[in-house]
């Protein structure tokens, strides 16, 4: 299906709204792809940032599936869509409408949560995603946005190993716990206060 001039001047707001960061659109999520997001970018601070497009009611209540992955999470819709629809809008996403020629502004600030994937798989995706960018725009042959998206790929992946690191020492710290609780005869009341915390109880 062909993106309609709405949806068309929406990506090209969020791209320009989002200069400065890594970030790339229709990121397909994981090494299977069963989920995507219009938009994903990174900042230096390490913070997801999700944008989920609409351009109508009807694509607002489609059965696509709303993929809001990140620590903040965005729709960005016209404004008279917004208007329509603000009573309906979870309370943590956020909502950016247009705003003069090209930008964007804040109509609903976003609230902050955990990523609901690993950090490895979000890089992984964004990688991926920037590649397929890439291969675009090389055939293009312009050499500054070659050069450009080279660099933020070789960024990105010396990132992806840092991230893997901090995981693999994550790991290894609960599995040290384990075996503590085990030893001392306390592992069935640590891991009922982990199901606990997770809400299995």
């Amino acid at each position: 299906m062909s993106k309609t001039d709405v949806t068309l001047d929406l990506e090209r707001r969020i791209f320009l709204y989002s200069r400065g960061q890594f970030g790339c659109d229709e990121v397909t999520i994981g090494p299977f792809g069963r989920e995507r997001v219009d938009f994903i970018t990174l900042d230096f601070k390490g913070n997801w940032r999700c944008y989920e497009i609409k351009a109508s009611k009807n694509d607002y209540h489609s059965k696509a599936q709303i993929t809001f992955i990140g620590n903040l999470n965005y729709y960005v819709m016209p404004g008279d869509l917004y208007e329509e629809l603000k009573d309906e809008i979870p309370t943590h996403v956020g909502v950016l409408v247009p705003c003069g020629q090209s930008g964007l502004e804040s109509v609903k600030k976003a609230r902050r949560q955990a990523i609901a994937c690993s950090e490895t798989v979000l890089y992984a995706s964004l990688i991926r995603s920037l590649y397929r960018t890439y291969e675009r725009v090389r055939a293009s042959d312009d050499e500054p946005i070659i050069t450009s998206y080279k660099r933020k790929v070789a960024q990105l992946e010396n990132e992806i190993h840092r991230v893997r690191g901090r995981e693999s020492d994550a790991r290894w710290e609960g599995r040290r716990m384990k075996t503590f609780m085990r030893r001392h005869g306390l592992i069935a009341e640590y891991e009922s206060e982990c199901d606990r915390e997770d809400g299995f109880q």
